[in-house]
């Protein structure tokens, strides 16, 4: 009866009961699955591979190095070009084989990319247009008020654009993305840490002449006061040629250039520059910005491509200044006496511990659209928090901290150059000194071991 009822043979009753454990479970079922060997087999493989993967040095993300959890490889890797090394110096010795999809599998797993996100995506954009009808109800008024700030000044910028008058410069900037030097296609070098190279272009629109201020990071870093002081020497430029107006255009970094170090500076240009009566700089909506600027990065970045091996900083002038047959891109070279601690001159002028307006309302720096600072106003910062306000709002500094802006030039930001790791500089020794060295041409062996660096 209790088989008929179950539909089960004798035979299963009786192999349960066989298999019946004390605590009055059934033993687990041991058919099929992977052999303990084979299992073990599996494990070595993918910590061969793991180790083999963490041989090639991490690259720091250009455009959210705050946030990204990710890691990134230099550029000029991929997958296919991993694995073939991957065999060519671990399968084959050993033995030990290894499929391409295992590869890619552990690759994966370790939340790495082949090159540094430019977040084309704007995260409101694109929460409104794949959000159901409730989640684009509710981002409505954000959405629509997002896209009237985009527009807007991309407006203006067109307006500054179309500005016939000779005395007043529109320009936009932006720093491309790291360059990592020596550049090659010897496998060797993608095992080690290479030279970070930084271009900060300043883009004419008028005009279409392009400026390129590069320096490695044996001269400086990129920050606030590096990006500063690039701008200075641009505005230097200007005010040799009589420009009396300079209205700048930048996306919205707020780790370089929306911040009180950079309006420091050109609240102490306006004052010190003679010809110079007024400078304005407006910052894109986040995730839109529209830079002329981006078609040097890409031509320069092509050239890069295009040349073949790149061994020292030297190599790229030539490169940046031909990236462009017609109009050539002038190139500037920043040494680390060349650069200016806007962030003393700022902490010296008290604008950084600004909390309110002349109007009482709250500053908050990453909310401003637009700076303006002009030779009339020696004591005040105009800014806007919308592209679509007519009128500015202001800080006023006070008298007694404003003795500061009487210096001709801040302090130097490196009394001596910046200290590269040591372990990028046993890497690019490596690269000069192996038995079979990439780095031969003495000049260029002298270069790197003339780096400084921590011991």
């Amino acid at each position: 009866m209790f088989l008929n009822t179950f539909s089960i043979s004798e035979k299963t009753v009786r192999t349960a009961l066989k298999k019946k454990m004390p605590s009055g479970t059934v033993e687990t079922e041991k058919r099929g699955g992977r052999q303990d060997h084979l299992q073990e087999e599996d494990k070595q493989r993918r910590d061969k591979i793991k180790a083999h993967i963490d041989r090639f040095p991490r690259m720091e993300s250009h455009y959210c190095r705050s946030k990204s959890t990710r890691d990134y490889l230099h550029s000029d890797l991929n997958q296919k070009k991993m694995y073939e090394m991957f065999l060519a110096e671990c399968c084959v010795p050993e033995g030990l084989s290894a499929s391409y999809t295992t590869y890619c599998d552990v690759l994966k797993s370790q939340n790495i990319s082949f090159h540094n996100p430019k977040k084309d995506q704007c995260k409101i954009c694109e929460n409104f247009r794949k959000g159901d009808s409730e989640k684009k109800k509710e981002l409505m008024c954000m959405y629509e008020q997002h896209n009237k700030e985009k527009y807007a000044v991309r407006k203006i910028k067109e307006q500054a654009k179309n500005n016939t008058e000779s005395n007043v410069q529109v320009a936009v900037f932006d720093l491309q993305q790291v360059i990592y030097l020596p550049k090659s296609n010897d496998n060797q070098l993608f095992y080690k840490r290479r030279l970070s190279n930084y271009n900060f272009t300043i883009y004419e629109l008028k005009s279409k002449n392009c400026h390129c201020y590069t320096w490695h990071e044996g001269q400086g870093k990129r920050g606030s006061s590096e990006i500063a002081t690039c701008v200075r020497t641009y505005l230097e430029n200007l005010n040799t040629a009589g420009i009396h107006e300079v209205i700048l255009f930048a996306d919205g970094c707020p780790g370089q250039n929306k911040n009180s170090i950079i309006a420091t500076m050109l609240l102490h240009s306006v004052q010190n520059l003679g010809n110079i009566k007024r400078i304005k700089l407006l910052y894109f909506e986040a995730y839109h910005g529209q830079s002329e600027g981006d078609s040097a990065h890409s031509a320069i970045s092509t050239a890069i491509e295009r040349v073949g091996d790149l061994l020292v900083p030297s190599q790229l002038i030539p490169v940046f200044r031909l990236a462009r047959r017609k109009n050539p891109y002038s190139v500037h070279t920043l040494q680390h006496s060349d650069f200016q601690d806007y962030k003393t001159l700022a902490n010296h002028l008290r604008i950084r511990s600004v909390r309110e307006d002349d109007q009482g309302h709250d500053v908050v720096w990453l909310d401003m659209r637009e700076v303006m600072v002009q030779k009339t106003d020696r004591d005040k910062l105009f800014f806007k928090t919308s592209h679509q306000q007519e009128s500015y709002r202001s800080i006023t500094l006070k008298r007694k901290w404003l003795s500061a802006l009487d210096c001709n030039m801040p302090s130097k930001l490196y009394s001596k150059p910046p200290k590269i790791s040591k372990e990028k500089y046993d890497d690019l020794m490596s690269l000069c000194k192996a038995p079979l060295p990439m780095v031969r041409v003495a000049e260029y062996v002298s270069f790197f071991e003339s780096l400084p660096h921590s011991s």
